[in-house]
Protein backbone atom coordinates (compact mmCIF):
# COMPACT_ATOMS: atom_id res chain seq x y z
CA UNK A 1 0.00 0.00 0.00
CA UNK A 2 2.85 2.61 0.75
CA UNK A 3 4.24 1.29 -2.95
CA UNK A 4 1.09 2.11 -4.52
CA UNK A 5 0.97 5.35 -2.33
CA UNK A 6 4.35 6.67 -3.29
CA UNK A 7 3.33 5.84 -6.92
CA UNK A 8 0.35 8.01 -6.71
CA UNK A 9 1.95 10.53 -5.57
CA UNK A 10 4.78 10.39 -8.27
CA UNK A 11 2.23 10.19 -10.96
CA UNK A 12 0.39 13.74 -9.27
CA UNK A 13 4.10 14.96 -9.33
CA UNK A 14 4.25 14.86 -13.45
CA UNK A 15 0.79 15.64 -13.53
CA UNK A 16 0.38 19.78 -14.65
CA UNK A 17 0.34 21.77 -11.51
CA UNK A 18 -3.65 22.00 -11.18
CA UNK A 19 -4.38 18.96 -11.66
CA UNK A 20 -3.88 17.94 -7.73
CA UNK A 21 -6.49 20.89 -6.89
CA UNK A 22 -8.66 19.39 -9.59
CA UNK A 23 -8.51 15.67 -8.28
CA UNK A 24 -8.71 16.46 -4.46
CA UNK A 25 -12.28 18.43 -6.01
CA UNK A 26 -13.14 15.18 -8.32
CA UNK A 27 -12.71 12.71 -5.22
CA UNK A 28 -14.76 15.39 -2.79
CA UNK A 29 -17.61 15.87 -5.22
CA UNK A 30 -17.62 12.25 -6.02
CA UNK A 31 -18.29 11.51 -2.05
CA UNK A 32 -20.70 14.47 -1.64
CA UNK A 33 -22.46 12.01 -4.70
CA UNK A 34 -21.86 8.96 -3.05
CA UNK A 35 -23.46 10.62 1.04
CA UNK A 36 -26.16 11.94 -1.34
CA UNK A 37 -27.26 8.78 -3.12
CA UNK A 38 -26.70 6.63 0.09
CA UNK A 39 -28.79 9.13 2.08
CA UNK A 40 -31.60 9.47 -0.24
CA UNK A 41 -31.68 4.87 -0.60
CA UNK A 42 -31.75 4.99 3.29
CA UNK A 43 -34.72 7.49 2.93
CA UNK A 44 -36.10 5.39 0.75
CA UNK A 45 -35.45 1.91 2.84
CA UNK A 46 -36.81 3.61 5.77
CA UNK A 47 -39.80 4.95 4.10
CA UNK A 48 -41.08 1.97 1.97
CA UNK A 49 -42.45 -0.36 4.93
CA UNK A 50 -44.63 2.54 6.26
CA UNK A 51 -46.46 3.05 2.43
CA UNK A 52 -47.36 -0.60 1.91
CA UNK A 53 -48.12 -1.17 5.25
CA UNK A 54 -50.41 1.54 5.55
CA UNK A 55 -48.90 2.98 9.00
CA UNK A 56 -47.19 5.96 10.58
CA UNK A 57 -43.41 5.85 10.55
CA UNK A 58 -41.97 6.00 13.82
CA UNK A 59 -38.07 7.14 13.76
CA UNK A 60 -36.44 6.85 17.31
CA UNK A 61 -34.61 10.36 16.89
CA UNK A 62 -37.71 12.27 14.90
CA UNK A 63 -40.50 10.57 16.43
CA UNK A 64 -43.57 10.00 14.73
CA UNK A 65 -44.38 10.76 10.77
CA UNK A 66 -48.04 10.36 9.64
CA UNK A 67 -48.72 9.01 6.02
CA UNK A 68 -49.31 11.95 4.61
CA UNK A 69 -46.43 13.27 4.67
CA UNK A 70 -45.21 10.27 3.76
CA UNK A 71 -46.03 10.83 -0.02
CA UNK A 72 -43.46 13.74 0.64
CA UNK A 73 -40.35 11.68 1.69
CA UNK A 74 -40.83 10.08 -1.08
CA UNK A 75 -40.80 12.99 -3.25
CA UNK A 76 -37.81 13.84 -1.56
CA UNK A 77 -35.90 10.61 -2.42
CA UNK A 78 -36.89 11.31 -6.09
CA UNK A 79 -35.95 14.46 -5.86
CA UNK A 80 -32.54 13.90 -4.55
CA UNK A 81 -31.86 10.49 -7.21
CA UNK A 82 -32.74 13.04 -9.89
CA UNK A 83 -30.39 16.14 -8.37
CA UNK A 84 -27.37 13.87 -7.85
CA UNK A 85 -27.46 12.25 -11.02
CA UNK A 86 -27.64 15.73 -12.56
CA UNK A 87 -24.27 16.73 -10.84
CA UNK A 88 -23.03 13.22 -12.11
CA UNK A 89 -23.43 14.16 -15.18
CA UNK A 90 -21.77 17.37 -14.91
CA UNK A 91 -19.09 16.42 -13.13
CA UNK A 92 -18.53 13.64 -15.55
CA UNK A 93 -19.41 15.79 -18.36
CA UNK A 94 -16.35 18.40 -17.16
CA UNK A 95 -14.16 15.71 -15.65
CA UNK A 96 -14.01 14.17 -19.41
CA UNK A 97 -12.92 17.77 -20.46
CA UNK A 98 -9.99 18.44 -17.52
CA UNK A 99 -8.43 15.22 -18.29
CA UNK A 100 -8.25 15.40 -21.62
CA UNK A 101 -6.24 18.14 -21.57
CA UNK A 102 -3.84 16.82 -19.03
CA UNK A 103 -3.61 13.59 -21.17
CA UNK A 104 -2.85 16.09 -24.15
CA UNK A 105 -0.01 18.23 -21.84
CA UNK A 106 1.24 14.75 -21.02
CA UNK A 107 1.43 13.24 -24.33
CA UNK A 108 3.13 16.42 -25.95
CA UNK A 109 6.24 16.62 -23.34
CA UNK A 110 6.70 12.90 -23.64
CA UNK A 111 6.87 13.61 -27.54
CA UNK A 112 8.89 16.62 -26.89
CA UNK A 113 11.38 14.92 -25.06
CA UNK A 114 11.93 11.72 -27.76
CA UNK A 115 12.21 14.71 -29.90
CA UNK A 116 15.04 16.35 -27.75
CA UNK A 117 16.78 13.07 -27.39
CA UNK A 118 19.51 12.16 -28.87
CA UNK A 119 19.60 10.42 -32.76
CA UNK A 120 20.89 7.13 -31.56
CA UNK A 121 18.01 6.83 -29.37
CA UNK A 122 15.20 8.18 -31.83
CA UNK A 123 16.48 5.57 -34.01
CA UNK A 124 16.13 3.03 -31.46
CA UNK A 125 11.94 3.38 -31.85
CA UNK A 126 9.98 3.72 -34.54
CA UNK A 127 7.26 6.37 -34.32
CA UNK A 128 4.55 4.16 -34.34
CA UNK A 129 5.57 2.87 -31.09
CA UNK A 130 6.24 6.24 -29.75
CA UNK A 131 2.70 7.44 -31.00
CA UNK A 132 1.40 4.56 -29.42
CA UNK A 133 3.40 4.80 -25.79
CA UNK A 134 2.16 8.81 -25.74
CA UNK A 135 -1.44 8.31 -26.80
CA UNK A 136 -2.18 5.47 -25.00
CA UNK A 137 -0.27 4.90 -21.65
CA UNK A 138 -0.93 8.14 -20.59
CA UNK A 139 -4.59 7.79 -21.24
CA UNK A 140 -4.26 4.35 -19.44
CA UNK A 141 -3.01 5.33 -16.67
CA UNK A 142 -5.16 8.24 -15.62
CA UNK A 143 -8.45 6.17 -16.63
CA UNK A 144 -6.85 2.57 -14.90
CA UNK A 145 -4.89 4.47 -11.87
CA UNK A 146 -5.54 8.10 -11.31
CA UNK A 147 -9.34 7.90 -11.68
CA UNK A 148 -10.20 4.82 -9.55
CA UNK A 149 -8.57 6.23 -6.50
CA UNK A 150 -10.48 9.26 -6.53
CA UNK A 151 -13.65 6.89 -5.44
CA UNK A 152 -11.85 6.29 -2.28
CA UNK A 153 -13.45 9.12 -0.30
CA UNK A 154 -16.50 8.46 -1.89
CA UNK A 155 -16.85 4.54 -0.75
CA UNK A 156 -16.06 5.52 2.44
CA UNK A 157 -18.52 8.50 2.77
CA UNK A 158 -21.23 6.13 1.78
CA UNK A 159 -20.21 3.72 4.18
CA UNK A 160 -20.41 7.33 6.90
CA UNK A 161 -23.94 7.49 5.72
CA UNK A 162 -25.72 3.85 5.67
CA UNK A 163 -24.28 3.47 9.35
CA UNK A 164 -25.69 6.91 10.18
CA UNK A 165 -29.18 6.00 7.99
CA UNK A 166 -29.20 2.44 9.92
CA UNK A 167 -28.71 3.91 13.58
CA UNK A 168 -31.32 6.18 13.27
CA UNK A 169 -33.65 3.77 11.47
CA UNK A 170 -32.43 0.92 13.76
CA UNK A 171 -30.84 2.13 16.71
CA UNK A 172 -29.66 -0.83 19.09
Amino acid sequence: MKKTWRLYRAVLGILPTNARRFLVGYATALGFLAMLDAGALGLLAIVIAPIMSNAPLSLPIVGTIPNDFLIYLLGLVCLLIIVKSAVALGLTWRATRVFAGYELELGSRLFDSYLQSSWVDRLKRNSSDVVRLTDGSVAMTIASFLLPATTILGELLSFFTIVVVLAIAQPL
